[in-house]
């Protein structure tokens, strides 16, 4: 494999009970870059997160995540390489654990930590959720803080191994208005500082795809529909095929 591609999936099938999720799907994308992935219902792009977190497992086709191909090697410790935002974290989470302890979590991908916190493991969470303006919540039960003090929480979580790939599962739908205005403003900060990882967001809303991803990726009928630069996705012509709408969006 190239060394510059975070993510190489090659004509990946997969079938979960009778269902079809994907076909032939094949995408790539180079470190550091940002991208966007849509698509309707059911279309599979949990399924392909998923996929990317060794979570599932294909039938057919090649999975080369960070230069590791997914059935060579060891799949915990290419977790730790990766951020990952999803939902299910945030429904997972234990209401009295201390936000301390969730973004410790984060160093194996579980969802509380056990025992004391060492110290050099204390000063990273600190530096995490000090990036956030969150610091102060450090001692605060997860499950009393609002949706947005939450959100800055799971994501010093995700960034807590500093990831060279980074995973957002709709990761605002949980979020008022406000809270989401200022989801974006971080993710923006962060994927600007210029040494970030490369960035992958799912979403269904066009309004979460701000300027920092550069590509997009569309998903329909079980496979790959398009792939390209943002410019040529986001376009009246190519949401009405996939999406089947009447009306311009755009």
């Amino acid at each position: 494999m190239e060394n510059n591609f975070a993510i190489d999936l090659n004509k990946i099938y997969l079938k979960r009970g009778e269902t079809e999720v994907f076909t032939e799907l094949t995408w790539r994308v180079k470190q550091g870059e940002h991208w966007f992935v849509m698509g309707d219902n059911g279309c599979g792009k949990t399924s392909l997160l998923e996929i990317i977190m060794g979570y599932l497992w294909p039938q057919k086709g090649t999975v080369r995540v960070l230069g590791e191909q997914l059935g060579q090697t060891f799949i915990p410790e290419l977790r730790k390489r990766i951020g990952y935002v999803s939902p299910w974290i945030f429904k997972r989470m234990g209401h009295k654990v201390p936000v301390e302890k969730v973004v410790a979590s984060g160093t194996d991908g579980s969802v509380g930590y056990w025992g004391d916190i060492p110290e050099n493991l204390i000063k990273k969470v600190e530096e995490k959720l000090d990036f956030f303006h969150c610091a102060s919540l450090a001692k605060r039960p997860f499950g009393m803080l609002s949706s947005g003090q939450q959100f800055k929480v799971i994501l010093a979580r995700a960034l807590i191994n500093d990831p060279e790939l980074f995973l957002l599962d709709e990761p605002f739908s949980q979020l008022d208005i406000g809270a989401r205005m200022q989801a974006y403003d971080l993710i923006e900060k962060w994927a600007d500082l210029g040494h970030s990882p490369s960035i992958i967001l799912v979403t269904h809303h066009i309004d979460d795809i701000s300027s920092s991803y550069k590509n997009g990726l569309l998903l329909k009928d079980r496979k790959t529909y398009l792939t390209g630069v943002k410019e040529e996705i986001l376009t009246n012509k190519v949401f009405k095929d996939i999406f089947d709408l009447k009306r311009d969006i755009f």
